[in-house]
C-alpha cells in the first residue's frame, strides 16, 4: 500500500468523525445565538452537506498530509493536531477575518467555534490513524527528506503578492453585482466611490496579512511543488484557492441546494469568481515571480 493511499483512508475516517463533530457543534452554535439569524436555519438544517463534504475534503487532506508528513513537526496525534491547527488557521480563521471586516460578527464567532472543534477532531484522528496504518502496511519504507528554506524569506514576497491579490479582487466585486452574477449582502444597490474605496482598503490589508502567511508556507513546501519559477507559484496559488475559497464555495453550494437558499448560492458564485482571479491566479503568479530560493 502506498503512502497516499494510507493518507486517503485515514482522511476518509477522520472526515467522518470531523463531519459528525461539525454537525453537532453547528447545532450548538445556533442554539446559543451564534451566526446571523438569516443563516441559522440554513446551517443547522443542511445535515447532508455538513456530513458529506467533510468526508470528501477529508480524503483530499489525508493525501496532502501523506505528502507533507515529513515537514510537519511532532509525531502521531501531535503531528495530526498541528496539521489540523494549520487547517483551522488558513481555512476557518481566514474566512472569519473577512466576515469581521464586513461586520458579520456573529458569523465570524460561529465560524471559529465550529471550525476549531471540527479540524482539531480531524487532525487528531488523522495523525493517529495514519501512523497506525503506516506501521502496519508501510513499516520499512524510509521517508524522503525534503529540503526546506527559511520561512522568513517568504514574508516580503507574500506581503507584496497579498497586496496585488487584494487589488485584483476589486474587479470581480465591481463587475459581479453589475452583471447580476452575485450580490454583496448589505452593500448599496448602486456601488458608490466611498464603498469601493472601503472595499479596496479592506481587501488589500487583509490579503496582505494572509499573503505573508501563504508566502511563508510557500517557502516551506517549495520543493514539493512541481514546475519552476512562475509556474511553481501559479500551481501553489491554485492549490491555496482550492483549499480555501473553493472549499468554502462547495459548502455554500451544498447549503444553498439543500435549504433552497439563494443567499448561499450567491455567496458561492462570489467566492468562486473572486477567489480564482485574486488568490488562485494573482497571488501565485506574484509569489512565483518574486521568490527566489537561496542557492
Amino acid at each position: 500500500m502506498k503512502s497516499w493511499q494510507i493518507g486517503a483512508i485515514a482522511g476518509l475516517i477522520a472526515g467522518i468523525i470531523a463531519g459528525t463533530v461539525y454537525s453537532i457543534f453547528i447545532k450548538l452554535a445556533v442554539s446559543i445565538g451564534l451566526y446571523d439569524p438569516s443563516w441559522r436555519p440554513i446551517f443547522e438544517n443542511s445535515f447532508e452537506t455538513n456530513i458529506i463534504l467533510p468526508i470528501i475534503w477529508g480524503i483530499f487532506f489525508g493525501i496532502i498530509y501523506s505528502k507533507t508528513h515529513s515537514l510537519i513537526p511532532g509525531k502521531g496525534a501531535s503531528r495530526g493536531l498541528f496539521f489540523g491547527l494549520i487547517l483551522v488557521l488558513i481555512i476557518w480563521i481566514r474566512h472569519a477575518t473577512f466576515s469581521l471586516a464586513y461586520g458579520w460578527y456573529l458569523n465570524a464567532i460561529g465560524l471559529f467555534f465550529t471550525g476549531f472543534f471540527k479540524w482539531i477532531a480531524f487532525g487528531l484522528v488523522l495523525g493517529l490513524l495514519y501512523d497506525f496504518l503506516c506501521n502496519r502496511y508501510y513499516p520499512k519504507k524510509k521517508e524522503l527528506k525534503i529540503k526546506t528554506y527559511d520561512m522568513q524569506g517568504g514574508f516580503l514576497p507574500g506581503a507584496i503578492a497579498g497586496i496585488v491579490d487584494g487589488m485584483v479582487a476589486m474587479a470581480p466585486i465591481i463587475i459581479g453585482p453589475a452583471l447580476g452574477l452575485f450580490e454583496i449582502p448589505e452593500s448599496p444597490k448602486i456601488l458608490t466611490f466611498d464603498f469601493l474605496i472601503n472595499q479596496a482598503g479592506t481587501h488589500i490589508f487583509i490579503n496582505m496579512l494572509w499573503g505573508i502567511i501563504f508566502g511563508a508556507l510557500f517557502v516551506r513546501v517549495y520543493n514539493l511543488i512541481p514546475g519552476r519559477g512562475i509556474l511553481k507559484g501559479l500551481i501553489y496559488g491554485l492549490m491555496i484557492y482550492l483549499i480555501t475559497t473553493f472549499l468554502w464555495s462547495t459548502f455554500w453550494i451544498g447549503w444553498g441546494l439543500e435549504s433552497s437558499a439563494s443567499i448561499a448560492l450567491s455567496a458561492a458564485r462570489w467566492g468562486i469568481i473572486t477567489g480564482f482571479f485574486s488568490t488562485g491566479i494573482t497571488l501565485g503568479l506574484v509569489l512565483g515571480l518574486l521568490y527566489k530560493p537561496p542557492k
